[in-house]
């Protein structure tokens, strides 16, 4: 009889193991504090600059910047739309996305996006060094890898 409740204990127990174990991973991985993987994005954006001899700006939040092509000293604001060429990648050059005039509204983008579009002139070029917590951060949409750093080289064809 104790044998027989033994071994149904450890089936249930076996069966509730496949629920408790990956719940706990996922636990554990979630006790990665937003400090730790925003110093891990610097990192990793230091590391791009001096692999690809860039020397950025930064802003208070973060962002990093590089300003390729000036401009013409006409900047958006924070609730404009502005037309654009972009492309985006990862760290390790995978690219995830491209537009070719492409019409966004700062307001409606990545906080990366629209503070760092501010800071380029109409018919600039520059190189937006995004980390995580003005990305998509530990929720991004299905395409884009969860806490990464995005780099996007953007074209700012006009402010709309």
């Amino acid at each position: 009889m104790v044998l027989s409740i033994m071994l149904k204990y450890r089936t249930k127990m076996s069966k509730l193991s496949y629920f408790l174990i990956p719940c706990l991973f996922v636990f554990i991985m979630s006790c990665v504090s937003s400090e730790e993987i925003f110093d891990d994005n610097q990192a990793e954006i230091e590391q791009y600059l001096m692999e690809n001899n860039l020397t950025s700006e930064v802003t208070s939040t973060g962002l990093h910047y590089v300003i390729t092509t000036p401009g013409n000293f006409n900047y958006p604001t924070a609730s404009d739309d502005v037309k654009v060429n972009y492309s985006g990648k990862y760290i390790d050059g995978w690219e995830f996305d491209s537009g070719v005039e492409a019409e966004f509204n700062l307001s409606n983008v990545i906080a990366g996006w629209t503070e760092g579009m501010q800071l380029i002139s109409e018919g600039g070029s520059c190189i937006l060094l995004i980390p995580a917590s003005l990305g998509y951060g530990n929720s991004p949409p299905p395409s884009i890898r969860k806490n990464a750093v995005l780099i996007f080289e953007v074209d700012l064809l006009e402010i709309l």
